[in-house]
């Protein structure tokens, strides 16, 4: 016994196109996104940071200069243009605002 199709031979459903429209617009917005590139033992920190004594500055991001949380702060701004504020409310929990 044959089977019948709800569709014509070689046609595609509706939902068939539009899922592989989606999936094709998910593989492109991938590959358009910028990856950062963060090589471990790489001391690209800003030179006026770096170059100061410990502490003596308060970077743009309102860390002290020199300790791991302006590092990373400058590292995910420069290198992964990813903006944020530092907004402490005071339990020393960072409030990350996209």
């Amino acid at each position: 016994m044959r089977s019948i199709s709800r569709y014509p031979k070689g046609r595609i459903s509706g939902k068939r196109v539009l899922l592989r429209a989606c999936l094709l617009i998910l593989v492109l917005a991938a590959l358009a996104v910028p990856i950062g590139r963060a090589d471990a033992g790489t001391n690209d920190y800003a030179a006026y940071l770096r170059d100061a004594r410990p502490d003596s500055l308060i970077d743009p991001w309102r860390f002290y200069n020199r300790e791991c949380t302006s590092f990373v702060a400058w590292r995910l701004n420069s290198r992964n243009r990813f903006p944020f504020q530092n907004d402490l409310n005071g339990d020393g929990r960072l409030v990350l605002q996209p």
